[in-house]
Parts: C-alpha cells; sequence; structure tokens
C-alpha cells in the first residue's frame, strides 16, 4: 500500500524501528506493517502506536479500557460504514465527539481510508491510531465478518510457514529426506 511507506518512515523517525527493514518483513495482504512487525517480533504492537499517536499528535484510542468501550457504538455507524470497509482499511467508527465522530485507524496515513469514512458517515471525522489486533477484535464481536477476518490471519501464518520451509537450502532438505528415510 501507498500508505505503508510513511507509515515505516514515521516509525523509523520515532526510533521504533532502529533498523532498515526490508519491505518483505513488513508487508502482507492481510494485516499492516505494524502489526506484522509485531508478530515477526521486531516491535511491540501497543508501544509502537503509543509512541507513533505522540509523535503525530493524534488520539491514542485504548480499544481494551472499559471507559472507551462504554462509548463504542458501532451499530449506530453500520447503516454508513459496512463491515467490508472496516475490515479493509483496519479501521473502526467509534462514537461522536460534537461534531465529529472519532474513528481508530489502525494506519493514520491512510489517507484514502479517511475520505472514505468521511464520505460513508456524511460528517467530519477525527483521525485516531489504536492496535490493529484490537481493532480486528471489535469488528469480530460486533459483525458478521469475524471467520473472514480470523481466516485471513491464519491463512497468513500458514504462508509464512511456508515462506520459511522454501526457504530451507538444498542441503537441509537433503538432510530433513535422509533422516525421515
Amino acid at each position: 500500500m501507498d500508505c505503508d511507506r510513511p507509515l515505516i518512515k514515521a516509525l523509523r523517525s520515532c526510533n521504533i524501528l532502529t533498523a532498515d527493514v526490508d519491505p518483505a518483513l513488513y508487508s502482507s495482504p492481510t494485516s499492516g506493517p505494524i502489526r506484522v512487525l509485531a508478530q515477526r517480533g521486531l516491535i511491540n504492537e501497543r508501544d509502537a502506536v503509543k509512541k507513533l499517536a505522540e509523535s503525530l499528535s493524534i488520539p491514542y484510542v485504548d480499544l481494551y479500557h472499559e471507559p472507551t468501550l462504554s462509548r463504542f457504538a458501532l451499530e449506530r455507524y453500520l447503516p454508513k460504514v459496512s463491515p467490508q470497509l472496516c475490515a479493509a482499511h483496519k479501521a473502526i467508527p467509534l462514537y461522536d465527539d460534537g461534531e465529529v465522530t472519532v474513528v481508530a485507524f489502525s494506519n493514520p496515513f491512510d489517507i484514502d481510508a479517511q475520505k472514505q469514512f468521511r464520505f460513508a458517515l456524511d460528517r467530519n471525522i477525527r483521525a485516531a491510531i489504536a492496535e490493529e489486533d484490537a481493532i480486528v477484535s471489535l469488528l469480530s464481536r460486533h459483525t458478521s465478518l469475524p471467520d473472514s477476518i480470523l481466516e485471513a490471519d491464519k491463512l497468513q501464518k500458514y504462508v509464512e510457514k511456508i515462506e520459511v520451509i522454501n526457504s530451507l537450502s538444498n542441503e537441509e532438505c537433503d538432510l530433513d529426506r535422509k533422516l525421515a528415510d
């Protein structure tokens, strides 16, 4: 995604990522870069999101915190915002705050997603940032999409295991065959 590059750049400028990271390490068809890097053990998702929010001066929303969840009203937005839109952008409308709707994004650089939510809701939005895991969890609890989202994550983990197996050298494969015999 085009919005992944500025996110990775911001993670570097915040010293969340200290080394140059190969794009293959954070790109995934089903998850955003922060979640992928966290799954690979390169960063802590919660710490990265909090530090990024502070650096960008945007609100961090703790979607595991009960006071935040008590204001959560996805059902009110579902007639306008489809669960597919939320799942595609790993974003979720949370609550109204005056004249704006607070929407949590896993990638605050996804300007296209912000435009789509603003259009779908037909009102101004305030972008906030939250952990992708928390957004996906809320979506799976409050929509009919849990299987598709969870299966996509399971499929990605399976694909990663296949890539690791395929990266074995010929000598390692020969040794595995000999051991199997």
